[in-house]
């Protein structure tokens, strides 16, 4: 098979999971279910059980959220894979750009499963009454509104602004763009992610990874942090990423500006796709699965528009 066409995979950050993701192609796609297997078996040998929290309403404790995310993202690529189907680009959102890393071999399966844990053990572990608000509304219009206080986590859509602060704070700011009109939601989240307030872990988190070796990607990984292509990753780098915003947006824009790829989202449901499609209706974007029907016949027309869109049968 010959790709006629570059493929982006993009991989889904937290608050995509539910309970019992993909159970049926754990069921009838062998390798998604040894993949995940490995990841389960790892996650495991570093002190977080998946085995019962994946299937309860416990897997979205960030504790678990994050290893279970990462378990059926991995597993999805190598599923992928397996059918002949491989990324020429990455970009991961959040805790999905640990994914991209694992699949362009900037660490190994077992490094990546370590940092995830102990990621998720840190952010778990902050006492901090905060949270996460999305802004719907040109960012023009309500960026000088925002308070000290309050910091911008993610650029995800040209009209969709993610926001981290204390809940007081969000509540008072929440009001505040009502009365100008500008539409907001909070989100249901644990934790102000990506944001000051997760500083308090960071010591500890680079103490734990510095030891890791980090290659250069041999995929094409456009970086939450700056938005364009990464030549090196590094634990400063996974410590940044923590407290810094997250540039979806302008990831795809920078994307966009040199080619015209084909974009497979590998999530649990179609979280990325519905944002691209908000600022590029025209983009051909096909996500690998939907929660409203998680079945093996939702990933096989998948595969099929795939493959149509970039080979060239001979």
């Amino acid at each position: 098979m010959n790709q006629s066409k570059s493929l982006l995979f993009l991989f889904t950050g937290q608050g995509a999971q539910y309970p019992n993701m993909l159970s049926e192609l754990m069921q009838k796609e062998p390798v998604f279910k040894k993949s995940m297997n490995q990841c389960f078996k790892l996650f495991q040998s570093y002190h977080i059980d998946l085995n019962h929290k994946y299937h309860s309403s416990e897997v979205n404790q960030t504790r678990y959220t994050q290893p279970a995310l990462f378990s059926v993202e991995y597993a999805l690529s190598q599923l992928w894979q397996s059918w002949g189907i491989s990324p020429n680009l990455m970009i991961g959102h959040s805790i999905g750009e640990i994914v991209a890393c694992t699949i362009a071999d900037v660490f190994s399966l077992e490094d990546a499963c370590n940092l995830v844990s102990i990621r998720a053990r840190l952010m778990d572990s902050i006492q901090v009454d905060g949270g996460m608000l999305a802004i719907l509304g040109e960012f023009n219009r309500f960026k000088h509104m925002i308070p000290e206080t309050i910091d911008i986590a993610g650029y995800n859509a040209q009209k969709q602004i993610v926001v981290s602060g204390l809940k007081k704070d969000l509540s008072s700011f929440q009001a505040q763009l009502k009365s100008e009109n500008v539409r907001s939601i909070p989100l249901k989240v644990s934790h102000p992610f990506h944001s000051r307030y997760m500083s308090p872990m960071i010591d500890e988190f680079t103490h734990h990874i510095s030891s890791m070796s980090f290659a250069k990607p041999k995929i094409t990984i456009y970086s939450n942090l700056t938005s364009k292509p990464c030549e090196a990753f590094d634990a400063d780098y996974f410590a940044r990423h923590i407290t810094h915003p997250v540039h979806f947006y302008q990831s795809i824009q920078q994307v966009l500006n040199v080619q015209d790829p084909v974009m497979l989202e590998c999530g649990p449901g179609p979280i990325l796709t519905s944002l691209v499609k908000k600022d590029h209706p025209h983009c051909k974007i096909i996500p690998s699965c939907d929660k409203l029907d998680s079945s093996n016949l939702f990933i096989s027309e998948a595969k099929s528009q795939i493959l149509e869109e970039i080979s060239n049968v001979y």
